[in-house]
């Protein structure tokens, strides 16, 4: 079986961090478990500076390479809060015996499914300066105002390579430090999960494919486009009647499930 979560945000005051840790023993303790895929911001590190926060969650890293230790499926995919950390992969991730990746293809009971975190559906012509301003982020100290003078300097730097207007970047910028629960309409998620099936549709769209991503906060499994969402472990306050605590699974022959811990 797989079992597929993402956006828990760990560190971040709406975090459903017990209930997630909940989960995970549970997870652990499930032999049926092949594969464990974490599809991005397991961290909050726009939030938290990044070193601090993972030595607050060294029962979890240490948990996650336990697993590992007897599966070798545990999986760990970059997310938009958490992209930094590809910057840590060798200084840190790799004591753990982790690897630690943008995407990921796992081939399971004759059918293949492709993971991704999701906000490259979100700035699909801008990636890699957004790529840039996420890992900035993550190293904020918690101190907004030195990285967004840090901003300001990489955006004089890369503006002529940007494809937006210069009001238009003010506008991406003020979403970009607001939460996804806070930042993403309907709209947003709409077109979100628009590109998310354009990009599978132009990858082949195989009969046998899955796209599975979070980001948008938002779960779904949709058999018909083989696209999934895996959700959040974020409460909203503002929309208490969104679904949280959800992840998803994979078992050999049937689509995958989406499912609601507790």
């Amino acid at each position: 079986m797989i079992v597929a979560v993402s956006d828990m945000h760990l560190g971040y005051n709406h975090s459903n961090e017990s209930l997630f840790r909940e989960f995970l023993n549970e997870i652990a303790d499930n032999t049926e478990v092949e594969h464990f895929v974490l599809v991005g911001d397991l961290f909050e590190m726009w939030r938290r500076d990044p070193l601090k926060l993972l030595v607050s969650n060294i029962d979890i890293l240490n948990l996650l390479k336990e697993m590992h230790s007897r599966t070798n499926g545990v999986h760990l995919l970059a997310g938009n809060h958490d992209y930094h950390m590809i910057e840590l992969e060798q200084e840190v991730f790799s004591q753990f015996n982790f690897t630690v990746s943008m995407d990921l293809t796992l081939s399971y009971s004759n059918q293949n499914y492709y993971f991704v975190h999701g906000h490259q559906f979100e700035h699909p012509d801008d990636l890699d300066m957004y790529h840039k301003f996420a890992d900035i982020l993550c190293m904020s100290n918690d101190e907004m105002g030195s990285t967004l003078d840090s901003l300001w300097e990489l955006y004089k730097i890369l503006y002529p390579l940007f494809h937006r207007t210069r009001a238009q970047f003010k506008e991406d910028l003020k979403k970009m430090l607001i939460s996804p629960e806070e930042r993403l309409t309907q709209e947003d998620i709409v077109k979100i999960t628009q590109e998310a099936c354009k990009k599978l549709k132009e990858a082949g769209n195989r009969p046998d494919e899955y796209l599975i991503y979070g980001h948008t906060h938002n779960p779904l499994v949709d058999e018909k486009t083989h696209v999934a969402n895996t959700g959040s472990w974020v409460y909203d306050p503002d929309l208490p009647s969104r679904q949280t605590n959800t992840y998803i699974t994979i078992e050999e022959g049937e689509p995958p499930k989406l499912i609601k811990f507790h």
